[in-house]
């Protein structure tokens, strides 16, 4: 089968695949299963995804509780149309180097312990501006643009 047979696929990558990939993924699969786009999430050193997380996504009715963090090298870079760096300074393994890639650059939420109310205030500002960021990513045009083939 030709790589245009194939449904597209989009790829969030993260440091731990645990929190903003997991809400990407989710927003995308949602959003862009009805045009053909497949979407995944991907962590260079997966760990968990966080309750936090699952919390605030269950707020806006989406469950992803099932999901769970993979790690990037799961993935076969020829598969990947498209690859969304979720955080700042991701280094990417030489075969994924060569696939398109889109930079959102976010920060992950300070490690430092917070109050229970301000942690879940920060989740939610994380969730809206995922959504964000993937609805804009839609909409701008970006995936349909045709990539060199690698």
């Amino acid at each position: 089968m030709t790589r245009a047979a194939r449904s597209r696929q989009l790829l969030f990558v993260g440091r731990c695949n645990d929190t903003a990939t997991q809400m990407a993924e989710a927003f995308a699969a949602t959003l862009m299963f009805p045009v053909g786009i497949a979407a995944a999430s991907a962590g260079l050193t997966p760990t968990h995804v966080q309750p936090w997380a699952v919390r605030v996504m269950a707020e806006i009715g989406l469950d992803i509780s099932p999901q769970v963090a993979k790690p990037l090298l799961a993935f076969e870079p020829a598969t990947i149309n498209t690859l969304v760096l979720v955080e700042h300074g991701i280094g990417l393994p030489l075969g994924f180097q060569a696939v398109p890639q889109i930079q959102w650059r976010l920060d992950p939420a300070a490690a430092m312990p917070r109050p229970a109310d301000a942690r879940l205030a920060d989740q939610r500002k994380l969730r809206d501006r995922v959504e964000l960021l993937v609805f804009r990513l839609i909409t701008s045009g970006a995936l349909s643009r045709p990539h060199a083939s690698h």
